[in-house]
């Protein structure tokens, strides 16, 4: 059982790794370049048995499970980096199962701090304490989270009861997504919206973007579906990079593909290497 006062020492851990990368608190990570960065190499594989491993040698990889969904992948690189960090300033438990909650909260606070959940409800004019599901998913889509990990924090943070996190935390993925296409969809979709910055988009091919109309998408790897309201419908049809442009500002959008084996790279969204 981890204390009060370890738990607050893991949270600066976390945070002092944002501030590191020149990051404030309501900004969200590029999980994956940021680990790049530290010289570590991300290694997705066909894990079976666990998330991710850590590798320690000349050079610390992390081997990350290409079976697992998208986000959780980006969860467990953040997991595999608390380990990293809990080994190198000798913060380890003797205790294993602490040791994997603690590298939990650690990875929950480097991706997903409060103040950036707080950031993607207020921008958009949403208040916390009344959640739907196109809050959940449009927050925890932008943050790069799932909606889980995302109702998870939040109530962590006591910014939501306990009623309401299981209320949220026991409806399907499959729900969340028709509940804003009304439409039978058969992978992740994510929301573009004029709120949309600090990271990234990251996908798979075969999952959605539904972006506002009013935001232009370069299409070379994406077709264009539909358009619904004031939002066009675009799934993913091969790996490469796209960009998006949102009040001036330019995002990649990054497509992978969906069981995608090998190391993180330049040439990562594009072909296996």
């Amino acid at each position: 059982m981890i204390n009060k006062n370890k738990v607050s020492e893991i949270i600066k851990f976390a945070q002092l790794e944002r501030k590191r990368a020149c990051l404030t608190l309501d900004q969200p990570i590029d999980i994956f370049n940021f680990i790049n960065s530290k010289g570590i190499i991300i290694k997705f594989d066909p894990i079976s048995a666990d998330d991710g491993i850590t590798i320690t040698g000349k050079q610390t990889m992390f081997k990350i499970s290409m079976l697992r969904p998208f986000l959780r992948q980006r969860f467990s690189c953040a997991h595999e980096y608390a380990h990293y960090i809990f080994n190198k300033n000798r913060f380890v438990s003797d205790n294993q199962e602490d040791e994997e909650c603690a590298a939990d909260i650690f990875a929950g606070e480097l991706l997903s701090p409060k103040q950036v959940i707080l950031k993607g409800f207020r921008s958009r004019g949403l208040d916390y304490r009344y959640p739907s599901l196109h809050s959940i998913m449009s927050i925890s889509g932008w943050i790069g989270v799932s909606n889980l990990a995302l109702l998870t924090q939040m109530r962590n943070y006591r910014m939501i009861t306990t009623e309401n996190y299981y209320k949220f935390k026991n409806i399907k993925a499959s729900e969340y997504r028709n509940s804003i296409m009304n439409m039978n969809l058969d992978a992740h979709i994510y929301l573009i919206d004029q709120h949309w910055y600090s990271r990234p988009i990251d996908l798979l091919t075969t999952e959605y973007l539904l972006v506002q109309n009013d935001i232009k998408v370069t299409q070379h790897n994406l077709n264009m579906l539909q358009e619904i309201d004031n939002y066009i419908l675009y799934k993913a049809v091969s790996p490469g990079c796209n960009t998006v442009y949102v009040n001036e500002n330019e995002y990649k959008i990054r497509i992978r593909e969906k069981e995608y084996q090998g190391v993180f790279s330049n040439k990562y969204w594009s072909t296996n290497v």
